[in-house]
């Protein structure tokens, strides 16, 4: 396989633990992501219901 992609042993080597770690990375950011999404998640909708409520209350007394 290397002859075919005219590359010495050492350069695929390389190339190979690059590629690995670049998607290792990529995973545990993933994972980091949907965790603190699932942290931020309930204090996200309070502040929401909380938004929803001024505009309804902004909206009653214009009326």
């Amino acid at each position: 396989m290397l002859a075919q992609l005219n590359m010495n042993r050492n350069a695929y080597l390389n190339e190979a633990i690059a590629f690995y770690n670049r998607h290792q990375k990529r995973r545990l950011l993933a994972a980091r992501l949907r965790t603190e999404s699932a942290l931020v998640a309930d204090t996200s909708m309070e502040v929401l219901a909380e938004m929803e409520a001024i505009a309804d209350e902004q909206i009653l007394h214009e009326n």
